[in-house]
């Protein structure tokens, strides 16, 4: 059968299969880049964003952390030397938190974790030695310790600069995450 003595019928048939094909295929396609780009927009949020939102949280406890002692040592009452060592202890149980977050969202080397996890035990280690001085009545030796040279300040900029690591890190990642999904876009769009 040759194709010039098709009916109008077959002629109709044949047209409706290839366009119904065509369909298919760009159906196919779009549904595939659909999820490749729901996959970016997933990990852009489940890691760089969660894990800068941790740091901004950690962030944020340390500096009240920071003012609490200092309203600690100025308490004139029992009650107010009270509510600042409450307000240290959830600040401080808040940064654990933060640090079980980054834990397990981080995407970079875990040794960026550790490394400014460590640094945050330092820094409190020397924080519980200046609470048992404040409470020996050695106002001098903590005035000292928090002072912009003293041994908790030192200790204090080193966590920071360690989270500051993390956090320029989920940025880069974010970034690097953005742009892919700019690339998956344009590419989508060629293909469609």
């Amino acid at each position: 059968m040759k194709i010039r003595n098709w009916s109008i019928g077959t002629w109709l048939l044949s047209g409706f299969t290839i366009i119904l094909s065509f369909v298919i295929v760009l159906g196919i396609t779009a549904y595939s880049q659909t999820d490749r780009l729901s996959e970016q927009t997933q990990t852009m949020y489940n890691h760089p964003l969660v894990v800068r939102r941790a740091l901004a949280r950690l962030e944020f406890n340390v500096s009240e952390v920071r003012l609490e002692f200092r309203n600690l040592i100025l308490a004139e009452t029992i009650v107010d030397e009270q509510r600042a060592i409450e307000n240290i202890e959830r600040d401080l149980l808040d940064i654990e938190a933060q640090f079980v977050i980054i834990r397990d969202k981080y995407l970079g080397p875990e040794e960026d974790v550790n490394d400014a996890f460590l640094a945050y035990n330092l820094w409190i280690n020397v924080r519980e030695d200046n609470m048992d001085l404040l409470e020996q009545g050695e106002i001098a030796q903590v005035l000292e310790s928090i002072n912009l040279q003293g041994e908790e300040s030192i200790k204090i900029n080193d966590f920071i600069t360690k989270v500051g690591v993390l956090d320029d890190f989920a940025q880069s990642k974010a970034d690097e995450l953005y742009s892919n999904s700019i690339k998956l876009h344009d590419t989508m769009t060629v293909q469609l």
